[in-house]
């Protein structure tokens, strides 16, 4: 079928396995195979936090000449349900929609018994496109002559529902993504004043960005932190750490009875859960911040406040110099260097019979709601922290600041954004802070961190002489 309709892209909405179940037999293969007539090489795989594309070549005997085939696989839609946010989806169908060739055939999409997941994908795309070139939608008649085709697409209120919020999520928030090519001129008309609203560009995508996010916590995904023997471990009430992406810890001591701490994970623009963002621990969180590094393999911790912030006063969780034990983790000091406004701080971290050296990067010049006053520093702390990530694997790297929101999501927003400008030469700063509010709603506090943001990247450009190359580094 992909080959006689010279399909060139695949959409695969489901796992292979899914509670337990075989949903999909792997119709691929690790190296190369032959099905019937047609030769498969698995020539590349990429992994994304949500998807893999996975680059096939296609050959047939007899035939001369070969073809390149693209496997989108997205990895996170639960079967029989919707994801928790469209944000995820709509990432995906542009990649989709991107690189698939102009002159393939069909799209060919799939789940499992290809009607929810499939059915859904499809209105969305269908709709958008629609959208786009007649600027109208019509979800129900579109979905009513897609089952005379196949019966039983789309089969909840919930996937119904779902299509209607990724379409209106998707037409309010337009198309943010700028080309490294033209991000100078880019720059330019977001700095320029709309006359009707009498606002800048980077003013109304903020706004935008809050319009279609929300600061507010469902009631059941903040019903954990909410409990009784956790309330007093959130520095502020109204900073919760969600159920559904909450950094969970090990109990292994009779005194060690709550897996709640202040933390949640994000992800990077390819992996997932790349960072655990959480706020400045608490004199009776201490134990449990340093609990969390060891359970979860911590090697590199930033941190971006002082310990002294205007009327705030926060504890110093790791000694000057020697050893000091929280509980029952001990931490001692192995060296320390000041690089600028970085101060690099090598400890070893002991928790029974296991030890690992965890380097803490601390930012000294970034104030609360504001920007660093150098903004190349932050370029110097995240090459800090790439070189300490090179050393200790593949853990998450953990990010504190006074609240775990503001100044800790705009680290991991620039980090994401860069992260795709080295390997797509694309920026798209609303998408990955959109995609991080996910998961820690209000991150990027104020329009002051959101146009560093974008700032920064500038920064990153004018960091080489001739920045052509940029993509090499």
């Amino acid at each position: 079928m992909v080959w006689e309709q010279n399909s060139q892209s695949i959409v695969m909405l489901t796992n292979l396995v899914e509670l337990g179940k075989t949903k999909c037999h792997k119709y691929w293969p690790d190296k190369i195979e032959t099905y019937g007539g047609v030769t498969v090489t698995l020539h590349q795989s990429e992994i994304f936090a949500d998807y893999e594309i996975r680059t096939f070549i296609l050959s047939k005997a007899k035939r001369s000449g070969s073809r390149m085939v693209r496997q989108f696989h997205f990895t996170v839609w639960p079967d029989k349900g919707v994801p928790q946010y469209a944000t995820a989806v709509l990432a995906f169908r542009r990649k989709v929609r991107a690189l698939n060739p102009r002159d393939a055939g069909p799209v060919i999409v799939h789940c499992s018994a290809g009607v929810e997941r499939t059915g859904t994908y499809i209105v969305i795309d269908a709709m958008l496109e629609q959208a786009k070139k007649s600027r109208t939608v019509d979800i129900r008649n579109y979905l009513i002559a897609l089952r005379k085709d196949r019966p039983h697409m789309v089969q909840t209120k919930e996937q119904y529902s779902f299509i209607h919020s990724a379409v209106l999520e998707a037409l309010t928030c337009g198309n943010t993504e700028i080309q490294s090519e033209t991000y100078n001129q880019a720059m330019q008309k977001l700095a320029s004043v709309n006359r009707k609203f009498q606002m800048t560009g980077y003013a109304l995508e903020f706004q935008r960005l809050n319009s279609v996010t929300s600061r507010e916590i469902p009631a059941e995904e903040k019903s954990v932190g909410e409990e009784p023997q956790n309330l007093h471990k959130n520095r502020f009430s109204d900073i919760i750490a969600l159920n559904s992406c909450r950094v969970m810890l090990h109990n292994e001591h009779a005194d060690e009875e709550s897996d709640y701490i202040n933390a949640v994970f994000l992800h990077a623009h390819r992996g997932r859960n790349a960072f655990i963002a959480t706020q400045h621990p608490l004199l009776e969180t201490v134990e449990d911040f340093w609990r969390m590094v060891t359970d979860y393999d911590i090697g590199t911790i930033v941190m971006l406040n002082n310990l002294h912030e205007l009327d705030q006063e926060y504890p110093q969780y790791w000694p000057d110099h020697g050893a000091t034990k929280y509980g029952h983790i001990g931490v001692s000091v192995l060296s320390k260097q000041e690089k600028g406004d970085v101060i690099c701080t090598k400890l070893k971290v002991t928790r029974k019979k296991k030890t690992q050296e965890v380097c803490h990067l601390h930012h000294v010049s970034w104030p609360d709601k504001c920007i660093p006053e150098l903004a190349c520093s932050v370029l110097d702390l995240l090459d800090e922290a790439q070189t300490s990530q090179q050393q200790c694997g593949n853990a998450p790297v953990l990010v504190q600041c006074s609240n775990g929101v503001g100044r800790s999501g705009t680290f991991c927003a620039i980090s994401s954004v860069l992260e795709r400008l080295k390997t797509e030469q694309v920026i798209d700063v609303f998408q990955v802070i959109k995609r991080i509010r996910v998961n820690l709603p209000g991150a990027v506090e104020s329009p002051t961190q959101y146009l560093f943001c974008y700032q920064i990247i500038q920064k990153y450009f004018d960091s080489f002489s001739d920045y052509a190359n940029y993509s090499d580094c």
